[in-house]
């Protein structure tokens, strides 16, 4: 275990991890929209509507490369983020507005937040 997962209370996870620190390296394959830098798919390309990134602090590295819909992210490391995808989508599947689908991802770990980049920064 290195020292980043120390610092964050990641001890209890058995197996290979990724650190911080490799977040963002270029994997396999092309098209690659996940990394922190100039992305190969055009924003005129993404045809997505709604986003739900459940992992560590999506909110602080992505919000800049997934700028189009509504897009609930992280703020901080999580432990949870597997528990939160289906409460996501149940609320979600139901009808539910983004804020009560934000109240049920909360209630999983408090550590969530959306934004909609449909609205202008002083209607959210």
């Amino acid at each position: 275990m290195n020292e980043t997962h120390r610092k964050h209370g990641d001890e209890s996870r058995a197996g290979p991890r990724t650190d911080h620190l490799e977040r963002g390296k270029r994997r396999e394959g092309s098209k690659t929209i996940l990394f922190r830098g100039e992305s190969e798919i055009a924003p005129e390309e993404m045809r997505y509507k709604r986003l739900f990134y459940a992992a560590c602090s999506t909110g602080l590295y992505y919000t800049d490369t997934f700028q189009r819909g509504i897009m609930f992210y992280s703020l901080a490391s999580s432990s949870t983020a597997a528990l939160a995808a289906p409460a996501y989508l149940e609320a979600y599947l139901l009808g539910k507005s983004d804020y009560e689908i934000w109240r049920a991802i909360q209630r999983i770990q408090p550590i969530h937040d959306y934004y909609d980049f449909n609205k202008r920064p002083s209607e959210q």
